[in-house]
């Protein structure tokens, strides 16, 4: 009978050319094959004969197809599946590098920061895809393949459609292993029909106990043995192994390793900001070099760390006003100055610094940042007390973090940070770190978690999680703020080269992938090309990458919600902005998104509604709001209120005297609309590319896109006002 490679490559000849076998594991052997289609290297692995008679092809593909839907960048993709010559096979792609088996085997026990980096990945990917329904019931360390040190994990779908086919989870009738001993949950090794997702986090629990301990927590002479360790023995700490297992690293391993699932962490989920900690530099324990100044006698105590949103990067304009009074300030607002720095190779952290601490105290708990943009709008002066004071007192904010970096040698910076009540005038925190100029990430953790500290005493800050860089690459890290401070003076060409060059440096940094999409977003407004339609689809496609590699990336829902928004997709556009809002209920940008995509909604009385929150929040930057405010009325047929929200605004371009032209009009005070319509050809851009008064059409297409109204009776009307007040519409 021919071998299984002969019988594959006869039965997909003209599809896949089998090159040579990888391996084999206890339900599959895996091969080398050559995509002809594609022209590219892929993993295909078959199904043991014996396992595949249980299944049967039906079953096979009902499983397969499941987890095929799976995507996650730490999911390796399932790409093709089928039958050939009675062999049950799938396909996915292949991997340059080694599995967390090959590394186990090679090194032993891992650094702590990387063990709980790998199981952070892993645990965000289970919990992706314990949301979408489906479980793996055979994580392992050869399951989890790792690509240039990121992990992802395999063969979702696979041990399901076995064991519900055979009946067994550990054992099958034909003596096959279904699920692999040693990562095995209880209720696995007893057959319990009624297991679920906790199941994988027992095997996350076993994975991580054996990657910082160096063995794994039930061994045995035989695969029954450690089974029956599984059900009945209690591990060892894995303290007892490796003293130097941060604490919240060992709560997740240990807790996971209950015997009864309803005492392990009951998501994926939970365990994640607890990982994102002991994966931080600091290991999840005090920086040796970060030493916060306490104005009390209380020893410094730590903040566990979850889920922020990144900094929204969408545009803000400041409306300039009077300094705030004491009775005025936010308790729970902060602003981050830009630093003084010494040394022209630090320049890029002097406005870098205000962006990256403003995403990581952003939505801690209550606290709330001042948008970078409105900061270095405001700032004057160099960072001492008194020049922080004035920059609280003209954000509202009643804190103030301002500082100073300073190269110590040829490898080596210093940071000095305080932290200031602007209302009383006093310092009431300060942090010094020291480390390698090529190490900023750990000294932006460690100034992070000694604020977080500092700021916990006196506020419930809860779980955060540091996402200071989200980039293991400090080239693109520099390259990304580098676009930020061209995106906030408005030089969006200029931020979209750099945002490329950071995506070229690292292909999994979602904040550049967002960057991107709304750098695109404001060429498809800005366009009088006759077809920017391209610049719409490529600011979509990019959200979506960037979605796709951070679900909890504010920015990312903020591009992606605004790509739906303009390609008509109105209640996509509002699923994004709720899940936004989901993990940051303060983020005023979202709010004030909320509010302006209601607005063309015809949902006015919601939308003035979020739009007054958004302003309370962001008193400085009331443009966005204003507009969506007007939007509202004028949806809402109550034009001299439109006309009240419009007359306040400062920007918006040919916007905003283009709807104050249609509510003069439809009030019939025409001499009125004919002044606004002279104020929209003075600012129309003098280029060729301009239509002229009598193209219609074009103009016509240029008021649609920029007003995407969900009813068209909306639109009619707006392009209706438009036409009574003399423009072409």
């Amino acid at each position: 009978m021919p071998d299984i490679q002969q019988r594959l490559n006869t039965a997909l000849e003209g599809r896949y050319r089998i090159e040579r076998q990888l391996g084999a594991g206890g339900m599959a052997f895996v091969y080398l094959a050559r995509d002809l289609k594609h022209d590219r290297d892929v993993a295909l692995k078959v199904l043991r004969p014996e396992l595949a008679a249980h299944l049967g092809v039906d079953r096979f593909a009902r499983e397969i197809h499941i987890a095929a839907q799976l995507e996650h960048p730490h999911i390796l993709t399932l790409i093709d599946s089928g039958e050939a010559d009675g062999l049950l096979y799938y396909v996915m792609p292949y991997i340059e590098g080694e599995s967390l088996r090959e590394k186990l085997d090679r090194e032993g026990a891992l650094p702590i920061p990387e063990a709980a980096r790998i199981l952070r990945e892993v645990a965000d990917a289970l919990a992706y895809a314990h949301g979408q329904g489906v479980v793996h019931r055979d994580i392992k360390p050869d399951n989890i393949m790792l690509s240039s040190g990121h992990a992802e994990i395999m063969d979702f779908g696979v041990a399901k459609a076995v064991t519900d086919a055979t009946g067994a989870e550990s054992i099958t009738s034909t003596g096959m292993a279904i699920g692999t001993p040693a990562y095995m949950a209880p209720e696995q090794a007893a057959a319990d029909p009624k297991v679920d997702h906790r199941a994988d986090i027992y095997a996350v629990g076993t994975m991580g106990y054996e990657m910082v301990a160096g063995r794994p927590p039930f061994v045995g002479a035989t695969p029954q043995q450690v089974l029956v360790a599984h059900m009945t023995e209690t591990p060892t700490p894995v303290t007892d192994h490796r003293a130097d297992v941060p604490p919240g690293l060992a709560d997740v391993v240990m807790r996971s390793l209950a015997k009864l699932p309803a005492d392990r962490w009951q998501s994926a989920g939970e365990m994640v900001p607890l990982l994102e900690a002991a994966s931080t530099p600091s290991g999840g324990v005090t920086p040796t070099e970060t030493h916060p100044v306490s104005r009390g006698t209380r020893k410094t105590r730590w903040v566990a760390v979850a889920v922020i949103a990144l900094m929204a990067v969408a545009g803000v304009v400041a409306v300039m006003g009077r300094g705030s009074s004491a009775a005025e300030l936010d308790a729970n607002l902060v602003a981050v100055a830009p630093f003084d720095v010494l040394g022209n190779d630090l320049e890029l952290w002097r406005e870098g610094l205000v962006d990256v601490l403003s995403r990581n105290l952003d939505g801690a708990g209550p606290l709330r940042t001042v948008s970078p943009t409105v900061v270095i709008r405001r700032w004057s002066g160099r960072a001492d007390p008194a020049s922080a004071a004035a920059l609280g007192r003209k954000t509202g904010a009643r804190l103030a973090v301002f500082g100073q970096l300073v190269g110590t040698g040829g490898d080596s910076v210093r940071l000095s940070a305080s932290l200031l009540d602007v209302a009383r005038g006093t310092v009431i925190g300060e942090i010094e770190v020291r480390d390698a100029r090529d190490r900023m990430d750990r000294v932006a953790d460690s100034v992070t978690m000694a604020l977080w500290n500092e700021l916990g005493r006196t506020r419930p800050i809860g779980s955060v999680r540091l996402t200071s860089f989200a980039s293991s690459s400090l080239g693109a890290v520099k390259y990304f703020l580098q676009g930020e401070q061209h995106y906030r003076r408005s030089s969006f060409d200029s931020a979209r080269v750099y945002y490329e060059r950071a995506v070229e440096l690292d292909p999994d940094y979602a904040a550049a992938y967002a960057g991107l999409s709304i750098s695109y977003l404001h060429e498809y407004e800005a366009s009088w090309s006759e077809a920017p339609e391209d610049a719409l689809e490529r600011a979509y496609t990019l959200a979506r990458k960037a979605v796709s590699l951070d679900d909890a990336d504010s920015p990312a829902r903020y591009a992606i919600a605004s790509a739906c928004f303009y390609r008509g997709q109105h209640e996509l556009a509002k699923v994004h902005i709720e899940r936004a809002l989901e993990l940051n209920p303060n983020d005023y940008h979202n709010i004030c998104n909320k509010g302006y995509f209601l607005a063309f909604s015809d949902r006015p009385s919601e939308s003035i509604a979020c739009s007054n929150e958004a302003m309370r929040l962001n008193p400085l930057a009331p443009d966005n709001c204003l507009f969506a405010i007007g939007i509202a009325e004028y949806v809402a047929g109550r034009y001299e209120e439109a006309l009240a929200a419009f007359g306040k605004i400062k920007g918006w371009g040919l916007l905003r005297p283009a709807y104050i032209a249609a509510c003069y009009a439809q009030l019939g005070r025409d001499a009125q609309a004919q002044t606004a319509a002279a104020e929209v050809r003075k600012l129309a851009p003098g280029d060729p590319s301009v239509p002229g008064e009598d193209d219609i059409e074009r103009w016509r297409a240029y008021w649609s896109r920029l007003s995407k109204f969900e009813d068209p009776n909306d639109q009619a009307r707006f392009l209706e006002g438009l036409r009574k007040a003399g423009l072409p519409a």
